[in-house]
């Protein structure tokens, strides 16, 4: 949260190309949703396959990048739903 708050000038701010790389799922979702009040969008890492593609092995990641995407669908909505 400390390094959102530089970006914090008073401009849009996306942050981009984020995947939970070094935190658990549910530390990804403790962070975006602390970082609501600076945050106007969000940009996900994609690796160019489907859900069903990842969980039947795709790579890179296979179902732990199926999950991920499974995410970022379900909290999509709910992040436009707290906008409107």
């Amino acid at each position: 949260m400390t390094a959102l708050a530089v970006y914090d000038i008073g401009k849009p701010l996306v942050v981009e190309e984020i995947f939970p790389l070094s935190c658990s799922p549910e530390e990804l979702d403790e962070f975006i949703d602390g970082a609501r009040p600076r945050v106007d969008g969000w940009i996900s890492h994609y690796f160019g396959n489907s859900i069903e593609e990842h969980d039947a092995g795709a790579e890179p990641g296979g179902e732990a990048t199926a999950r991920f995407l499974e995410y970022w669908r379900d909290k999509g909505k709910e992040i436009q739903a707290v906008g409107e």
